[in-house]
């Protein structure tokens, strides 16, 4: 496989103004997600990206009781007539808030406490839960008395895949997890609403398998920051949980390329 060299995410915000947003909201004394829910350990549950496959795929989440909406695609998802029981959110700029504007009464919302004050305002006639970005290296924690984050990495959709582990979900089904863009150069199954303010950012063409002769992605950084997130909590956290990409894309082909490694090292011994 072509080796990726590592690379920095950056936030749309900077880390001045993500601490003020944090402080602002903790002094709001939401309740806190990872003090509200059950075990749910038998029970399917599909996190829903919004990468390109979507289109194809979207139908398909009719089937599951239980969707996580991952940012940016929960309008997406309710005007393709599928209401999430509950959206993740964490992006700190305010731009998020173009993407919530079909808010509904039948969804929970765990927001960030990074977001910016204005999506909890969007947001308050509906079910809210507050939530902690792990991963910062704060001078001094703006937290208050919260000593717990959520970890997850650089993408709303990785640390949504945390918080399923949290709440005890083991079968997990990826939905809009390309993790690239798609031969159209879409980076989403939507459009952005704003692209004077929105970027994809500088594009790289990489290849599975054989580093000339195998299949070709092109990703941008967030996506490669993706990829090292997920394999770290396949790390951490395989034995938790059983994931399954839909829709293919560069996240699904590298985990059927796993599991004929896997089953070759199983018949060389």
């Amino acid at each position: 496989m072509q080796k990726i060299e590592g690379c920095n995410i950056k936030t749309a915000k900077s880390t001045e103004e993500i601490i003020e947003n944090i402080k602002y909201n903790v002094s709001k004394n939401y309740v806190n997600l990872l003090d509200s829910y059950a075990w749910r350990e038998n029970i399917p549950i599909a996190i829903v990206g919004g990468g390109p496959s979507l289109k194809n795929t979207v139908g398909e989440l009719k089937n599951y009781k239980y969707i996580i909406a991952c940012g940016s695609v929960h309008d997406y998802l309710l005007e393709n007539k599928v209401v999430p029981h509950y959206c993740v959110i964490c992006d700190p700029d305010e731009i998020m808030g173009n993407y919530l504007q079909k808010k509904t009464q039948h969804t929970t919302y765990f927001i960030a406490s990074q977001c910016h004050p204005s999506i909890f305002k969007l947001l308050s006639h509906s079910p809210c839960l507050i939530w902690h970005a792990g991963g910062y290296n704060f001078k001094e924690s703006p937290y208050g008395d919260a000593n717990m984050g959520v970890g997850g990495g650089c993408t709303v959709g990785t640390r949504a895949l945390c918080i399923a582990l949290g709440m005890g979900f083991y079968d997990i089904h990826l939905y809009g997890f390309d993790t690239c863009l798609d031969e159209n150069y879409k980076h989403h199954a939507y459009e952005f609403t704003d692209n004077e303010k929105e970027s994809i950012g500088d594009i790289k063409e990489i290849r599975l398998g054989d580093p000339v002769k195998g299949k070709k992605f092109y990703v941008a950084g967030y996506h490669i920051g993706q990829l090292f997130d997920f394999k770290r909590m396949l790390e951490t956290y395989a034995e938790r949980m059983n994931v399954t990409v839909h829709g293919g894309g560069l996240l699904s082909e590298l985990m059927e390329l796993a599991k004929i490694k896997v089953s070759e090292i199983k018949n060389d011994n």
